[in-house]
């Protein structure tokens, strides 16, 4: 309806700007329908040119500032019945590269069964029903979170803290937090507890949910664990200059170090596994619905992202970004080619076609005394119309729709979405720049076709 109003009535807001455009939106208007739908398509792919565009920097900013915020180099957690390299491997590994390591720092875990309400579906009705082992965590004692962190926390007995971020996203605070019972899976013990508070640390942010218990409830609860539902988690920094290299040697040596029972992704939850097999029923993470986790590609972006023991190695995942992202950044920028160029092709084709058809209009108001100035302004006009009424409207409803969609994620706009939102902006002006070197190159293709003098 917008597009509709602009070819047949145009937006002035004063009587005197009535009669200012007449001949080239009287010349649109004998061609209303095709031009009206002409302008839809442009607008429509302007955008989706800008929705493609704006992944690039969403991914990017957040990927960049979050690498950078670490408090540490590196990361890396394991279970504890795998053989992985521990401090002296790890170092010895760094000294054939030159590489010395300062500030490690390690942790044991323990994996615990956590209750809660499960979201369910039968036939037409949805409802919630309560699962004594509905999901896995991961839990630190006390003094382990305070070694590894150097934050000092107090837990009550019986209760438990979620990790969460600074920004105190909604994304990093969908834990478990309504949990009233946790289950050693080994012994099937349980440990009655219900949720204090929140604490805050970047790094343990991600796939993997971490919580705080308080260390008699740890104690009590470990009891009887085996490797397979216990781990550690080690920290440490590079002192002086870091090597991409020894970071790629440790990664793989790492790899090679898990056996195929650690072959999964972050989302395969083993607790949810036992708990549906025990009930007879086939768990979704064993059916083809689960993305496959190989250690014979460890270049994937699959890999990458979802591995559920993937290390956080600064300088690796500094470097690496663009292969690992490389098929979705690349698919995104092949959209916005291809939507922004059809956009430019249709606007010049409307435009010249517009032009072309009514050139007798432009040989009378030569006859009649109008000038080549004027004759260029309502050439001129005719384009702007064309060009930039889908430009406002495309790239305005998109960049307003994407900004919701940063707010609906969780509540609020992050620093690193700002950090995105800013890139974004640069972005649109040069779209914007685009547009108007195609709008300045129709009005002079137009002016030599209609053989406009002066």
């Amino acid at each position: 309806m917008m597009l509709l109003h602009t070819v047949v009535h145009g937006w002035h807001f004063r009587k005197k700007a009535f009669g200012k455009n007449l001949v080239s939106r009287s010349m649109m208007k004998f061609q209303g329908k095709q031009t009206v739908n002409n302008l839809l398509v442009s607008t429509v792919l302007l955008a989706g040119a800008c929705f493609a565009v704006f992944y690039v920097p969403a991914m990017a900013a957040g990927n960049f500032l979050n690498i950078k915020n670490r408090t540490y180099d590196y990361l890396y957690h394991y279970r504890a019945d795998q053989r992985v390299p521990g401090r002296e491997e790890t170092e010895k590994l760094a000294s054939e590269y030159g590489v010395s390591l300062k500030d490690w720092h390690e942790a044991s875990y323990l994996s615990l069964g956590m209750d809660g309400m499960k979201y369910k579906e039968d036939g037409n009705k949805f409802y919630h029903e309560y699962e004594e082992l509905k999901s896995e965590g991961n839990f630190f004692s006390e003094e382990g979170f305070r070694e590894l962190t150097g934050i000092s926390v107090t837990v009550e007995p019986g209760t438990y803290l979620a990790v969460s971020d600074k920004e105190g996203s909604v994304y990093s605070r969908q834990l478990t937090t309504g949990s009233t019972c946790f289950t050693n899976m080994a012994t099937r013990e349980t440990l009655d507890v219900r949720f204090a508070d929140y604490v805050c640390y970047d790094l343990l942010v991600g796939e993997t949910e971490y919580y705080v218990l308080n260390d008699a409830d740890y104690k009590k609860i470990a009891e009887g664990i085996t490797g397979e539902w216990s781990g550690k988690l080690a920290v440490f920094n590079a002192d002086g200059e870091d090597d991409y290299r020894f970071a790629d040697r440790l990664f793989r040596t790492l790899i090679s170090s898990f056996d195929k029972s650690c072959e999964m992704p972050c989302y395969y939850d083993r607790v949810q596994k036992i708990s549906e097999n025990e009930k007879g029923e086939v768990y979704w993470g064993d059916t083809e619905d689960m993305e496959e986790i190989s250690f014979e590609k460890p270049d994937s972006s699959g890999f990458r992202q979802f591995w559920r023991y993937m290390p956080k190695f600064r300088i690796l995942d500094q470097n690496d970004f663009i292969r690992t992202y490389a098929v979705y950044l690349m698919v995104f920028v092949f959209i916005f080619l291809i939507c922004i160029t059809a956009a430019c092709v249709i606007s010049y084709t409307r435009c010249q076609t517009i032009a072309v058809n009514n050139r007798y209009v432009f040989d009378d108001l030569r006859k009649l005394g109008a000038s080549p100035a004027f004759l260029k302004q309502e050439v001129k006009r005719q384009c702007l119309t064309v060009i930039r009424t889908p430009a406002v409207i495309g790239i305005c409803m998109m960049t307003l729709l994407y900004m919701m969609i940063m707010y609906a994620n969780d509540g609020k706009i992050s620093v690193s979405e700002l950090a995105a939102l800013g890139v974004c902006g640069v972005l649109i002006l040069l779209i914007i720049l685009l547009l108007y070197m195609v709008c300045r190159g129709t009005v002079k293709a137009l002016v030599r076709e209609l053989e406009i003098e002066g």
